[in-house]
């Protein structure tokens, strides 16, 4: 592979060849009269430049009655000229891109000039399907061709077989393309396009980017060149996102519709086409399908990449903005959701930088390490990324490309807002993943268990699955998951290069295990919301992104995974019934209790994750609706206040108003008035994954408060009812290293230690949990690299915010530092919190405080409440009122709360 730019090939002399043609021309322009004899044209770069920054944008010239050569084949001029309409509308697009790309810092095109410095470009007769290029060529030998559509005559004193037009870089457009457009404004486009490859021609850094005849390298630099060239045309009117809504097939190229199962870099293709193509353009007899694949992954594919390039420099790449009143105001932290902004979006400001970013020999020297996969374009981009990106810079391609992966899926309604044509679920998924994706099912007794096919780094799977919701919306309409993946090959830390994507997000890394059998490791995510953004427009699908991104770009590697996903649910139904012995007074006589009967069962809810301990699995299934409510606010994170908001047509988030009616009413527990706080509990003996059928040795628990027995307090006896049997029958019907889905009947009157038939009864349910750590698999790793321990919106709502890499950093730095309990346990960045399977939920081993006064306690109070408005998404400050009211009217049990609480 040369290190050398060729320029031609480089900067792309484009023939689009079928159906994804670069787009034609649809106008042209000069400004000025043609010169017959062009042998005079120059290339001066001070000259050039002088032009470029000339007031009113530079002069032009261009020859639509000149032939060229290049590839050694003339060109005809154009068999008829071009109209004045023409004219204006090519000067108007070559005067809008110019301003454009002179905005951003970018150089003037390395094009000939004229004795008047006016650039010239040329309009020739190429072949339909070829739209035009930028690179080396010169005009044909005079005895050749003629000038200006006439013959030599005696006239023009030229040497014979002197070159009419002097070699050089040239900028060519075809005049056939001109003449039939997919839409409009497509001309335009492509002289931008073409325009940014004269530019690249004046950069030297460009000039070091790899080159590799016929094969993968345009990936970078027509991929980057087409993601700028429509929004170089904004001047115009021309807007390319709303223009792109129809999902037609002639803005494929455009958007960037191509596989992403496919390497970024496109080092290794397969041997087909993606069927979305195949079906707009089937192979011939004269042209086979191992022909038109070269053609569409060595050309055509490297356009497609730009809708990565679109993400990096555009859609995600905010500006800080510089004015007296920022500077004035320092930045707050945590920032809270909706707080003012301090950057506005980007607007490819990063495209100089980036052209401006050499290949090293280090970068060299990285794809020597790793060359069937990367190549110095990959290694060039990664450190461009860690020194210039103002969401990446912390995490270069290790986190960025698998963030652009999960945006991308959702990018017809997060930014395209349209599901029309190509758009659509299910075809735009085919346009990102060619192999397909599979679609398992999943349900209250089925979890998912499957080994994808082997992803290429820096490509990615997908999995999408419909998860049901929750009858009676209790705990909110849909469960929570848990997500595990099993790195099945690969170097021994490998599941770090695992990243999974979620409705745009990219969900923290937390601890990684052996597993039992092989070299492989375990990773788990648990308490994870997966409802659609869009429920409607994706068919209720959630889609999971599993993408192999590596730290250490040298070291990715094709890697096989196994992924789990389970509900978090589980149900309870039946009745039980207490029958508590009589108790005594402190005169020893009898006092009859009455009985107490269960508060109503048969709800399906939200369960939380388990462990694995050593000895036994500890399941809890909450039945009361306040319980329900304040163990799903619980397992919701928003990390240190940050987080990226997206379209969804999900309802308002109202957990915030209903736990505080939750936390107002368990208040009350202290002295109830009503029957509350169901909790049945199942705890059965270890069993290892992989074993399913009976369990012996189970216990199942029920648990409720009662304020039957308030009265009887005096004598000792506590509100709390608590029942417990033996005669339990479990049934495991999975049971993976993420998962244990099953189901139980536990009989109370047959319990072995209720001799005296105090616990009547029966109760059978079932149980869908994720295992968020097994206990006998030690404390765990940590990721090689620190920077996955974040979700990937955390990177994106700092650079929105404005915070600078360094303060990302510390930030960063601190937050992992604060997880850091001792064991090396980063649970604070799985999105969730953890349940140690405790049956008892609320009233169990009371921490115990005194306030001096009930001022104090106020102070403690109004603290609580604060940090509740700093940590709950979309609590009111009318909620918050409601709150300290309810709380000042029960003293004792607000005390108990704020002592638990640690305020």
């Amino acid at each position: 592979m040369s290190t050398l730019l060729d320029r031609r090939r480089m900067l792309g002399f484009i023939g689009a060849g079928g159906v994804l043609s670069l787009v034609p021309l649809e106008a042209v322009l000069a400004q000025g009269a043609a010169s017959p004899d062009l042998r005079g044209l120059v290339w001066d770069r001070q000259r050039a430049e002088k032009n470029w920054r000339r007031n009113g944008g530079p002069l032009w010239i261009v020859h639509d009655r000149v032939a060229m050569k290049l590839e050694g084949v003339v060109r005809d001029p154009l068999k008829a000229p071009l109209s004045a309409v023409q004219r204006t509308d090519i000067l108007a697009a070559l005067v809008a891109a110019s301003s454009y790309y002179k905005a951003r810092g970018l150089p003037a095109p390395d094009l000939p000039l004229d004795e008047n410095d006016a650039f010239n470009i040329f309009f020739i007769d190429l072949d339909q399907n070829t739209n035009g290029g930028t690179g080396d060529a010169s005009g044909p030998p005079n005895r050749d061709s003629g000038i200006l559509g006439y013959g030599l005559t005696s006239d023009l004193k030229v040497e014979e077989n002197a070159p009419t037009v002097p070699a050089g870089t040239h900028m060519m457009m075809s005049g056939p393309a001109l003449l039939a457009p997919d839409y409009p404004e497509q001309g335009w486009v492509t002289l931008a396009h073409e325009l940014g490859h004269a530019v690249d021609a004046s950069i030297a850094a460009v000039r070091t980017w790899p080159v590799e005849e016929g094969k993968e390298i345009l990936w970078l630099g027509e991929g980057s060149t087409h993601s700028i060239a429509p929004f170089a045309l904004k001047s115009l009117g021309f807007e390319p996102v709303p223009a792109w809504k129809s999902g037609e097939w002639k803005f494929a190229k455009e958007v960037g519709r191509r596989p992403y199962d496919v390497s970024l870099p496109l080092k290794q293709v397969p041997k087909r086409r993606p069927s979305w193509v195949i079906a707009k353009d089937p192979a011939t007899k004269d042209r086979d399908e191992a022909e038109r694949s070269d053609y569409f992954w060595t050309k055509n594919a490297t356009y497609l990449t730009c809708g990565f390039f679109r993400w990096l420099f555009q859609e995600e790449a905010p500006i800080k903005i510089r004015t007296s009143v920022e500077k004035a105001q320092p930045v707050q932290f945590p920032l809270m959701p909706g707080a003012p902004s301090m950057t506005r979006p980007g607007d490819f400001e990063l495209f100089q930088p980036f052209r401006y970013t050499e290949v090293t020999a280090a970068d060299v020297a990285k794809v020597q390490a790793n060359p069937k996969w990367i190549d110095e374009g990959v290694a060039m981009l990664d450190r461009f990324l860690r020194k210039h990106h103002p969401a990446w810079a912390p995490t270069g391609l290790y986190r960025a490309f698998p963030a652009f992966v999960a945006h991308f899926v959702g990018w017809p309604d997060d930014v395209g807002d349209t599901r029309d044509g190509f758009f659509a679920h299910e075809k735009w998924l085919d346009s990102l993943f060619m192999d397909g994706v599979p679609t398992p099912d999943i349900a209250m007794g089925q979890d998912i268990d499957i080994e994808l096919k082997p992803i290429a780094p820096l490509a990615a799977r997908a999995v999408k699955f419909k998860i049901p919701p929750i009858p009676g919306n209790v705990g909110g309409k849909y469960p929570s998951i848990t997500i595990t993946a099993i790195s099945l090959d690969g170097r021994k830390n490998a599941i770090d290069d695992i990243h999974i994507g979620l409705n745009g997000n990219v969900l923290a890394n937390s601890l990684s295990h052996p597993i039992r059998n092989g070299n492989g490791k375990v990773r788990r995510w648990y308490n994870v919301n997966a409802r659609p953004l869009q429920v409607a427009k994706t068919h209720g699908e959630t889609v999971l992104t599993i993408i192999n991104s590596a730290s250490d770009i040298a070291k990715g590697r094709p890697l096989r995974v196994r992924l789990h996903i389970a509900l978090q649910v589980g149900t309870a139904d039946g009745q039980v019934s207490y029958h508590p012995l009589p108790t005594t007074d402190d005169q020893g006589r009898t006092i009859p209790l009455p009985s107490s009967v269960s508060p109503p069962m048969n709800k399906v809810t939200p369960t939380a994750p388990v462990a694995r301990g050593s000895d036994d699995i500890r399941i809890t299934i909450a039945q009361d609706a306040d319980l329900v409510t304040m163990m799903d606010l619980a397992a919701s994170n928003n990390l240190m206040g940050l987080s990226v908001q997206r379209k969804t047509d999900a309802p308002p988030d109202t957990r915030a108003a209903e736990a505080a009616k939750a936390l107002a009413s368990l208040q009350s527990m202290a002295r109830p008035t009503r029957k509350m706080g169901l909790v049945v509990s199942l705890v059965m003996p270890r069993v290892e994954p992989g074993v399913v059928g009976a369990v012996a040795g189970g216990k199942v628990g029920a648990e409720w408060i009662d304020p039957v027995y308030v009265p009887y307090a005096k004598y000792g006896v506590s509100s709390d009812v608590s029942l417990e049997t033996d005669a339990v029958q479990i049934i495991i019907t999975s049971n993976t290293e993420g998962t244990i889905v099953g189901r139980f009947v536990a009989d109370f009157d047959k319990g072995s230690q209720n001799t005296e038939r105090e616990f009547r009864g029966k109760i059978e349910g079932n149980f869908s949990v994720g295992i968020v750590i097994d206990d006998q698999q030690g404390d765990g790793d940590l990721p090689e690299d620190p920077t996955s321990l974040l979700p990937t919106d955390w990177f994106i709502a700092c650079a929105r915010a404005g915070i600078d890499t360094a303060t990302m950093g510390q930030m960063m730095r601190d937050a992992i530092s604060a997880s850091d309990d001792g064991s090396g346990s980063a649970g604070a960045f799985s999105g969730s919190g953890t349940d140690s399977g405790s049956s008892r939920l609320v009233g169990e081993d009371p921490v115990t405080c005194e306030f001096k006064s009930e001022a104090e306690m106020r102070m403690a109070l109004d603290r609580y409440l604060k940090q509740m408005r700093e940590t709950v998404p979309g609590i009111t400050p009318e909620q918050l009122r409601a709150m300290r009211e309810a709380m000042l009217a029960s003293p004792e049990t607000t005390a108990a709360i704020l002592c638990e609480a640690g305020v």
